[in-house]
């Protein structure tokens, strides 16, 4: 495969006091009452979890080819200019209409815009690693076609969509990936099984993207919202559309659950999906299933310290583009 691939990332340093204002004068655009008592169920720390995610692509994924950090108005206080990495703001890809953005989803329409960016890439948020060494083929084919990994999910149905849909729901991740499948297969008068992503690294190509976006030309007015809404149409729309469309090649990904681990090994499913919030669970799961990637979901304060020996661990080679101690001290002297 003589194609080059790039890598997607969005971060953002939720704990930033001006990226804090940021959000609340915009939350007070869209919800009056809004106060800075609910600021707690708004903020999103970083862990540095990009660092570390970065310097396992050093380690097993040295071919990408370069590496795109999406976000507004920030960069990370470790990251020094580097020639693989260029940070990608907001305005350079989100229309000022939309501006400013605080949902993932809103901004994950913009992705195939991004100036430069190859015809082949993989997206991930930050919290996403690569755990052992990887080759363009876990992602594409032969022909170039992305890989579309999904994992198993319950038996949908439209009548049960619709009610999972139905006023008055409470918003959970889950009910955007039923929105997708239910959008699909109403758009396309056909249905589709109903899988779910693994929080994982996806693969795409830039001209799939756009066609997926031309095909459903009111996918970013019901997607592009300050804040998530609830009426969101995940992602996974995406991958139903590259399998239909055109022609991508399927593959299965278990849960790292011990009932699904124990369908895994009966179905001879070869890959298992890593998400976890708690550092012990993780490191355990990791020795068992030694999966090509995982996620380190949600890190919560109390577990920061253990995350972070965990991912030192892991991961102990600084990558080209930190800054270094003796760079950090030069500075202040």
């Amino acid at each position: 495969m003589d194609f080059p691939v790039d890598l997607v990332y969005l971060w953002c340093d939720g704990s930033s006091p001006s990226f804090i204002a940021k959000k609340m004068q915009r939350m007070r655009q869209v919800q009056p009452e809004f106060s800075e008592e609910n600021l707690g169920a708004m903020r999103y720390v970083d862990h540095q979890e990009l660092r570390y995610s970065l310097r396992s692509v050093e380690a097993y994924a040295p071919w990408v080819n370069h590496i795109y950090v999406i976000t507004d108005e920030q960069k990370p206080s470790w990251m020094k200019s580097h020639p693989k990495i260029t940070i990608i703001d907001h305005s350079e890809i989100v229309p000022s209409i939309y501006r400013p953005l605080f949902s993932s989803i809103a901004i994950e329409m913009f992705l195939a815009t991004i100036p430069g960016l190859s015809e082949h890439f993989l997206y991930c948020n930050d919290d996403v690693f690569f755990n052992r060494d990887v080759k363009k083929s876990d992602f594409f084919d032969e022909a170039g076609r992305p890989i579309v990994w999904l994992s198993p999910a319950q038996q949908m149905s439209l009548s049960l969509a619709l009610k999972l849909l139905s006023p008055g729901q409470e918003w959970t991740w889950h009910t955007t990936l039923i929105r997708a499948w239910f959008y699909f297969c109403n758009k396309n008068s056909s249905s589709i099984p109903f899988y779910t992503p693994a929080h994982s690294v996806d693969a795409y190509t830039r001209s799939m993207y756009l066609a997926v976006l031309k095909k459903y030309p009111d996918l970013i007015k019901l997607n592009v919202s300050p804040f998530r809404t609830g009426g969101e149409i995940s992602r996974l729309l995406f991958s139903y559309e590259m399998i239909r469309e055109f022609d991508c090649k399927f593959k299965l990904r278990g849960r790292e659950r011990f009932k699904d681990w124990l369908m895994q090994k009966l179905t001879r499913t070869p890959e298992i999906a890593v998400v976890y919030e708690k550092t012990q669970l993780l490191r355990s799961s990791l020795q068992c299933f030694n999966p090509l990637t995982f996620c380190f979901n949600n890190i919560s304060d109390n577990e920061a310290a253990l995350a972070r020996n965990l991912l030192s661990e892991l991961y102990p080679v600084p990558g080209s583009w930190e800054i270094t101690a003796e760079q950090r001290q030069r500075n202040v002297l």
